[in-house]
């Protein structure tokens, strides 16, 4: 728990309050935290289902679901059914109608016995199903590579794409088509996550780190992100890491691209303490609570649960907040918040701001958007930042009186709509029905 000395003062100028950085470790945020999966096959379609995915969202706390598109009976042929493709683009219809997102793998087989598709069949199913991912990409949080081998996590297949690891010339190739193809599938907005660092290196044909360049453009470095399905397994992390520079490509790129998966092992390696320091180090932004179980349960027992649900992705906690004492219509109002980021990584997809001023009298809002919008992404972990904002009475004009002063940041594809907004961590902040950030600061206007 984290204090900070609390104050209310007056300034000739200001209206300053300092937070005493109290947590709600239960705070819900979009696009981070744990999740749980769905699975359905297309040979037996299971929607999802708008009351499970609000129960996530409202009891469970959860923001992210795994959806698993198992296409287990197209593997052999090119073509995919109009009313398959109405039932996955329904199933993100159902997601949003929940207000939370989804993270999206396909996959022709969930048994290494049986075989999975040809590069054909994948690249032709890849791009049928494009207009389906750019059409709801606001409800995808990100997409895992999938479509080659058993769960679609590239390991054991088939001929094309080389099965257990051996792979050569050809089989390289194709799998480069593949992620060609997921890619392009996938807006530039929106990341791919591949399965291991090698993976990601060898289709860049480069170790190099993402560099500034790279973001700005948001070239394919910055698109790809990582999914770790074997976390704490063993020092590799069953293969995940083949050496000690995979372990560091993956941590620098982290701090960028989404990091989620799960554990698979349970063990003294898998030890909650263990876990805090992995999931800090690679900046993870969800973890699947539903394997391994046993994990997750020694997380529970020796008491570092609360901790880890908590600090995935992003945990803002608001340290202090400033405004104009005695602001005008002529003169930009000024806004100061200090905001510390104690959370594993960052928040991945950009925010728009909103100041809301609320007349003490009348309980009247007025919305205001600021001058200019912060950018959220570069509120790293392990670091206080002060974030400048300014905005116009001018704009809404509204009658004289004293004001409360909120924030509202909001997902910018899902402007003022609750169930997207993040708010800041700290007890009493929150306000509930609306999730608005009470920042407990005032101004008079005269």
């Amino acid at each position: 728990m984290f204090m900070f000395k609390v104050k209310n003062k007056f300034k000739t100028k200001h209206y300053e309050k300092e937070f005493n950085g109290e947590i709600n470790v239960d705070v819900y945020n979009p696009e981070r935290g744990i999740y749980e999966q769905r699975h359905t096959k297309v040979s037996e379609y299971a929607p999802l289902d708008v009351p499970d995915l609000v129960r996530c969202r409202e009891v469970k706390k959860e923001a992210l679901v795994l959806r698993m598109f198992n296409l287990d009976a197209l593997k052999e042929t090119e073509i995919i059914p109009e009313d398959v493709k109405q039932k996955i683009d329904n199933d993100f219809a159902t997601a949003r109608e929940a207000g939370i997102k989804l993270i999206v793998r396909f996959c022709y087989t969930e048994d290494p016995k049986l075989p999975d598709a040809s590069k054909k069949v994948v690249l032709a199913h890849i791009n049928q199903l494009k207009p389906i991912i750019f059409k709801n990409h606001d409800v995808i949080f990100a997409v895992q590579a999938g479509f080659i081998g058993t769960w679609g996590e590239w390991y054991y297949t088939n001929e094309d794409f080389g099965n257990k690891g051996h792979i050569n010339d050809i089989q390289s190739q194709n799998r480069k088509e593949v992620v060609q193809g997921l890619l392009d599938m996938i807006p530039h907005e929106r990341f791919l996550l591949m399965r291991t660092p090698q993976y990601k290196m060898k289709y860049l044909g480069h170790n190099r780190t993402i560099t500034n360049s790279d973001v700005q453009a948001r070239s394919e470095s910055f698109r790809i992100g990582f999914h770790n399905d074997a976390f704490l397994a063993d020092e590799t992390d069953m293969g995940t890491y083949t050496c000690d520079s995979d372990k560091t490509y993956f941590a620098f790129d982290s701090r960028y691209v989404p990091v989620l998966g799960e554990t698979c092992k349970p063990g003294p390696q898998a030890n909650g303490q263990r876990a805090i320091n992995q999931l800090s180090y690679y900046h993870w932004n969800a973890l699947n609570r539903q394997y391994h179980p046993d994990v997750i349960k020694g997380w529970k027992e020796d008491n570092t649960y609360p901790e880890i649900k908590s600090r995935l992705g992003y945990r803002y906690i608001l340290i202090k907040a400033e405004v104009d004492h005695y602001p005008s219509l002529d003169k930009p109002v000024k806004l100061n918040l200090t905001i510390l980021n104690d959370g594993f990584s960052i928040s991945i997809y950009p925010k728009t701001f909103f100041v809301i001023i609320e007349n003490k009298e009348t309980s009247e809002r007025f919305t205001i958007q600021p001058d200019k919008n912060p950018e959220i992404r570069l509120w790293y972990p392990d670091e206080t930042v002060e974030v400048p904002i300014t905005f116009s009475l001018a704009s809404v004009n509204p009658p004289t009186g004293k004001y409360n002063v909120y924030l509202d940041i909001s997902d910018y594809q899902f402007l003022h709509r609750p169930e997207y907004r993040v708010v800041f961590s700290n007890i009493g902040v929150e306000e509930p029905e609306t999730r608005l950030n009470n920042l407990g600061i005032s101004f008079t206007y005269k």
